[in-house]
């Protein structure tokens, strides 16, 4: 893969990690899985909410950017 590819696919990665973050919150599955996942993992993950919306925001519109001017 060269840098030029790497280039345009990267916006789509940072949007999916997002995308799964922020499903993952706004749907209730960290609070069903709080049981089962040992609360260090849980807590790690909610430190991570907030890049998760930064990622899909930022991710989304230069992954539009590339869509539309390339």
């Amino acid at each position: 893969m060269s840098v030029k590819e790497l280039d345009y696919f990267f916006p789509f990665i940072v949007t999916a990690y997002g995308l799964i973050i922020t499903v993952l919150f706004q749907s209730g599955l960290v609070n069903l899985a709080a049981g089962r996942i040992p609360e260090q993992m849980i807590q790690r993950l909610k430190g991570n909410r907030i890049l998760g919306l930064f990622c899909l925001i930022i991710g989304s519109a230069w992954s539009l950017q590339n869509l539309l001017f390339s």
